[in-house]
């Protein structure tokens, strides 16, 4: 995340919705929104938005598989976060 690009006040959504809505049909980066100064809700695209959500079920239901070294669950959840974060 580059915080000059990715975080941006509320005012910068409602003035760019056009451009910010482009960037996520492309697949570019999740647009972090603040209010005074502080985080307030993530916007991100409708495609990436459904993949994170399923790859959550899965590592949910990974996880209720798992023996109890857990070692496939921490390699999933190191991939998701890999994926999410890149």
């Amino acid at each position: 995340m580059r915080i000059s690009r990715d975080i941006k006040p509320l005012s910068y959504l409602a003035e760019h919705a056009q451009e910010i809505g482009q960037a996520f049909l492309e697949g570019r980066a999740d647009l972090v929104v603040t209010e005074s100064g502080q985080p307030s809700f993530v916007c991100m695209g409708a495609e990436r938005y459904s993949s994170i959500k399923e790859n959550v079920a899965l590592l949910a239901l990974l996880h209720s598989d798992q023996s109890d070294d857990g070692q496939d669950f921490n390699e999933a959840m190191n991939d998701l976060h890999a994926e999410i974060f890149s």
